[in-house]
């Protein structure tokens, strides 16, 4: 359940909450063996149901207070969570591994930012950021023919505060140029309470034990050039700097392996804006470039029994994206977007005997693709708003799965569908994902010296109803 509530209290102070509930109790893991030599899943053959339930409860406040100078905006936001997976393990017909894994997350988060609402050729941003998240995770591995378990608790809260700002001054030196300095600050703590135990029938035995903690800190700015043409048409420049903090492992082996530490990159974007044909057809064309160190990529662990963050040398990401827009007459919309990306490890020495350098990074398809067309028509038989037909072809890959770069999947394309039918306050929607039935690879995974894989949905249709008051 969804539901969106707005209040204009005056004419300068708006409130808005968004409430989300969502439950699910579903059968999980689809994961069969992989057929390395056909590139794809065999059919799932496992001995045990696995599950998975969760609920999840997320809202959301914001309150906007507006001037002539100024806006001023606040976001609380606060998240439970709940899940309960059961997962056969081994994914085989063997009675071998059993896990069962709880979990329990809270999160809250404040954003406050103020910012300039004059017309003139300086504008200002202020804001700071905050969160607090709480995690409870118990997972339990039952291994069946030795007819022992293990038992591993975690208890990881994490909290951070993040400063920034930005300033932009418009018509620099010339009408439409405008120059963009930004600047953040973000710090973070984390804590991981961790034990762990062998158990019996007859006896428990604790086997690990630690409390550590981990503090990170960061400065990362943005520097933005573009220049609007009189006839609206625009160029544009970027170099911002990314970072994501480090943290704690729940699966590992080795000491050095509890813990992963932060990445960073460089990012450089130009590209323009271009309004081809008045209202009719626009353009959008980005070319972009990241230098990355120390990504984070998950890595099976030596065992076999689940998988890890660990950090690579340096890897980099370059390519071109496009976009058009169409509008030929009233009520018919259709788009399309087309991406290629050369994403590739520069640096990366996995271990004494694997160098990886000049593989393509896993998990990063080479060329995306979209093409949509929505078309509504008015005013049906005086009973009916309005019906909206909505079709798009979305089309993936060559994407490989490990940096290893065996396995892949090749490209493939889904084609969806959807009619909305709508009066008054109410829509009604019809849709259908995946109409041809394209047979792909969604997930790919390795343990046990084993290689796994869950396929893509098939053929998928269903309908909804929304109410708008």
């Amino acid at each position: 359940g969804r539901v969106r509530l707005e209040w204009e209290a005056t004419d300068q102070l708006t409130f808005r909450l968004i409430s989300n509930l969502d439950h699910t109790d579903q059968g999980g893991y689809p994961y069969a063996p992989f057929d390395s030599i056909k590139q794809a899943a065999k059919e799932v053959n496992y001995n045990e149901y696995s599950s998975y339930k969760r609920l999840i409860s997320t809202s959301g406040l914001s309150a906007e207070y507006r001037t002539d100078l100024f806006h001023i905006n606040s976001q609380t936001s606060y998240q439970y969570l709940s899940d309960d997976q059961e997962i056969d393990q081994d994914f085989s017909p063997l009675d071998r591994y059993f896990v069962t894994q709880k979990q329990k997350q809270r999160m809250f988060s404040e954003e406050l930012n103020i910012k300039s609402n004059s017309k003139g050729n300086y504008k200002w941003l202020f804001g700071a950021f905050g969160f607090y998240q709480g995690v409870d995770n118990t997972v339990v591995m039952n291994y069946r023919e030795q007819k022992f378990l293990t038992r591993k608790e975690y208890d990881m809260p994490t909290y951070g505060v993040a400063f920034y700002h930005q300033s932009t001054f418009d018509n620099l030196l010339t009408d439409g140029l405008s120059l963009t300095l930004g600047l953040r600050y973000d710090y973070e703590h984390a804590e991981n309470d961790y034990i762990a135990f062998r158990e019996t029938e007859a006896s428990s035995q604790e086997t690990d034990q630690f409390d550590a903690t981990l503090s990170f800190n960061q400065l990362t700015p943005k520097v933005a050039l573009q220049y609007t043409f009189p006839t609206g048409q625009m160029l544009y420049g970027t170099v911002t700097k990314g970072y994501k903090t480090g943290g704690f492992n729940t699966s590992f082996n080795t000491e050095a392996d509890r813990t992963f530490d932060p990445e960073y990159s460089w990012n450089y974007e130009l590209g323009t804006k271009l309004n081809i044909i008045d209202s009719y057809l626009s353009a959008e064309l980005a070319l972009f470039y990241i230098d990355w160190r120390k990504q984070q990529i998950y890595q099976p662990i030596a065992s076999g029994q689940g998988s890890m963050l660990k950090n690579a040398g340096k890897s980099e990401r370059k390519g071109v994206e496009v976009s058009l827009h169409g509008r030929p007459f009233n009520g018919f919309l259709w788009q399309a977007h087309y991406g290629y990306t050369h994403a590739t490890f520069r640096e990366y020495q996995r271990s004494a005997t694997l160098d990886y350098a000049g593989n393509f990074l896993p998990m990063v398809p080479e060329n995306t693709f979209t093409l949509s067309a929505d078309y509504t028509l008015s005013s049906l038989f005086n009973t009916i708003d309005r019906v909206t037909f909505s079709l798009a072809y979305t089309g993936t890959g060559k994407l490989y799965w490990t940096e290893a770069n065996v396995a892949s999947q090749p490209w493939y394309g889904l084609l969806n569908g959807k009619v909305t039918v709508t009066q008054g306050i109410t829509s009604l929607s019809f849709w259908a994902k995946n109409i041809t039935n394209t047979d792909y690879t969604a997930f790919y995974f390795e343990a046990f010296g084993s290689s796994f894989a869950q396929k893509g949905k098939p053929f998928t249709f269903g309908g909804s109803i929304a109410m708008t008051f």
